[in-house]
């Protein structure tokens, strides 16, 4: 089926939530971690957006929980991986299962059915990995499966490194926040100078010119023809995302 078809049965959603009039960060997928950074047979945890998380491998797929036990909130990240495959919390050994279901209180007597209450469950966010990645959204886990992955697609269709293309990972801790990073993102006045010998050039630094084309939830897109260059303009420089509300 394609995108298309699954668009018109309404399988497909967009990222950031239904309400058309403003952007739901919560309900977007954030790349997380490289899948070789993470190990199996222990939970790592993440922040993201504010919020702790914890990833770990239930014997299936990878899952991200919010980073706390709903029991008395000890941090999920510093458990470990029981024998059965199940998240062990630290503090008093509640166990869940993959969708953040409890299967277990070992403090609970025989009979009890405690660990069958919604209360005693993780919150668990939706996941998907593409591309060497692990992803997960801060948001609903059943429309989560209907927003397709943020991937790079010339990077899914070659199993080794496309011709013309050099891959490498990495990853950088920033002491901002995410709407800073956004704002110089929006800013690319600065490339020339903060990027000097690697993407820009000091000597082209000048006014950068933008034909804004949309104005909504999705971001700006537009043809932008950067100061120093000459020729066709590019097209859809920048699309970040952005709250209209």
């Amino acid at each position: 089926m394609t995108a298309i078809e699954r668009a018109i049965e309404g399988s497909v959603a967009a990222a950031g939530g239904d309400d058309p009039s403003r952007f739901d960060w919560q309900e977007a997928w954030y790349p997380v971690a490289y899948l070789r950074d993470l190990a199996k047979g222990q939970p790592t945890a993440f922040t993201l957006l504010g919020e702790d998380l914890v990833i770990w491998w239930d014997g299936q797929a990878w899952r991200a929980f919010a980073d706390r036990c709903p029991h008395r909130l000890a941090r999920l990240s510093e458990g470990r991986i029981a024998e059965d495959g199940l998240l062990e919390c630290p503090y008093h050994g509640w166990a869940f299962q993959g969708d953040g279901t409890c299967d277990r209180i070992p403090q609970q007597v025989e009979g009890g059915t405690a660990h069958l209450s919604q209360r005693a469950c993780a919150r668990a966010y939706g996941h998907g990995d593409g591309a060497g990645d692990v992803v997960c959204v801060r948001g609903d886990r059943e429309r989560a499966a209907r927003v397709p992955l943020p991937l790079v697609e010339p990077v899914g269709d070659f199993v080794t490194e496309p011709p013309g293309w050099t891959l490498f990972d990495t990853f950088r801790d920033v002491p901002y926040d995410a709407l800073t990073l956004l704002e110089n993102v929006l800013d690319p006045s600065h490339l020339p100078f903060t990027h000097h010998r690697s993407v820009g050039n000091r000597s082209n630094a000048g006014p950068v010119e933008l034909e804004l084309q949309a104005h909504d939830r999705q971001g700006l897109p537009g043809l932008a023809r950067p100061a120093g260059q000459v020729g066709q303009p590019v097209h859809a420089v920048c699309r970040a995302l952005f709250d209209v509300a």
